[in-house]
């Protein structure tokens, strides 16, 4: 078997406006179906300088905790320090295995709402990188949360999707980027986003299933090491070229 790799997992969608209350109710709901998929996904606290005094802060266990701490992270303006709103609320929290950052509520166009979650190291928690949590999990962010898109990856397949490097005139260097979005064990795309999956380029191998308003698609058994031709031609079915 492939050896795994450290995998996380992304969702982004669009303006949505939500109050602070409402932002922590999704959160709450969210984490707590977490905690029943494995035990190295509960007991969240908010992060700190160091680990140390990470642990030293309370675990967030209610909608009311999460509401203030939503709050607390709000971005506000350096003139004045009134809060920015259509930026909506920020929050990272950690419970020793793995890390959660969320942005939540913001209207503005140029900065988009997302969740990314990175998992612990495989070796030391194999269970979350069974197929049918893998599953569970990636399937749980896409109904709280109802994502544009959503990606189950790692930095491995990450860089293969990237353009290469460039050379510039005077002898520096340009770093490649990654153009659209990525491609992973896990895919999903919500119907009424601007990318859709080209059926007729998928490869056979894949699963694809229906999960709230969208197409999730599953490359192979293994999500900490998906084959990767088969994650590159998924990226080809959403119409990008592949490095």
């Amino acid at each position: 078997m492939t050896q795994m790799v450290q995998s996380h997992i992304s969702a982004f969608w669009g303006p949505r406006a939500q109050s602070a209350d409402e932002s922590a109710e999704v959160v709450s709901v969210f984490l707590s179906s977490l905690a029943a998929v494995d035990a190295s996904l509960d007991n969240w606290r908010k992060r700190a300088s160091t680990k140390i005094e990470a642990t030293k802060q309370p675990a967030i266990n209610d909608p009311a905790q999460l509401s203030d701490l939503l709050s607390s992270g709000q971005n506000r303006r350096d003139d004045n320090g009134n809060v920015i709103t259509e930026l909506g609320y920020s929050i990272g929290l950690w419970n020793g295995d793995a890390s959660i950052n969320i942005n939540i509520g913001a209207t503005s166009q140029w900065v988009p709402n997302c969740v990314s979650i990175a998992l612990p190291d495989p070796e030391l928690r194999p269970d979350l990188y069974k197929y049918d949590s893998a599953l569970t999990i990636l399937t749980l962010i896409i109904n709280a949360f109802h994502p544009d898109r959503a990606v189950w990856t790692n930095s491995v397949l990450t860089k293969q999707q990237t353009e290469p490097d460039s050379l510039t005139d005077d002898g520096g260097y340009i770093l490649g980027q990654l153009v659209g979005h990525p491609a992973g064990w896990g895919t999903f795309l919500a119907d009424e986003s601007s990318v859709a999956f080209d059926q007729e380029l998928l490869p056979q191998s894949v699963k694809v299933e229906r999960v709230n308003s969208g197409a999730l698609v599953i490359v192979g058994d293994e999500p900490g090491s998906p084959p990767i031709e088969d994650v590159l031609q998924i990226r080809r079915a959403m119409g990008y070229k592949v490095p």
